[in-house]
């Protein structure tokens, strides 16, 4: 029975996978497979780890092991992600994600970038940050809010781009 899961599993993985790289004309995300799995990120793994046994099983020396899927055949190892590897685009996506934020922390006053590295860098509370700075709690949490939902639209803005 369990063969026959990770046998459906890996199906299903070079479906998903090759029905969006049809709709989208490009290598797709795993994200995308996820959501077209409809799938938790946990499953999905389960899902590589069923197509990576597929592929081991799969004799590396015989070129012609095609599977045929509604009259289209195709390379079946050709069609498994290595996983090892981060995709180049996704790398230089968060780069420059991490430059635009490295960027937006920088410009912020001296009070805010201080409220930022207390809180996350030194693990301190707002009550703590409150005292350094001769501000309420509630003010700090107040700045680290809108710190926050600034940032949160920078990055709509770049994801939405």
């Amino acid at each position: 029975m369990a063969i026959a899961n990770n046998s459906e599993k890996a199906h299903d993985f070079l479906q998903a996978k090759d029905s969006l790289s049809s709709q989208t004309g490009r290598e797709v995300t795993a994200e995308e497979i996820i959501e077209k799995l409809n799938i938790t990120p946990e499953k999905y793994q389960t899902y590589l780890n069923a197509a990576a046994a597929a592929r081991s099983s799969l004799s590396l020396n015989d070129g012609s092991v095609f599977i045929t899927d509604d009259n289209e055949e195709y390379n079946i190892i050709s069609e498994i992600p290595d996983t090892s590897q981060e995709d180049f685009l996704v790398q230089l996506e968060n780069d420059e994600r991490l430059k635009q934020l490295t960027d937006y922390l920088q410009q912020l006053n001296e009070k805010k970038r201080l409220v930022m590295t207390l809180y996350y860098y030194e693990n301190l509370t707002f009550k703590e940050i409150g005292s350094i700075l001769n501000v309420s709690e509630s003010r700090v949490c107040q700045i680290h809010s809108q710190i926050l939902n600034d940032l949160r639209e920078k990055l709509s803005k770049y994801e939405n781009f």
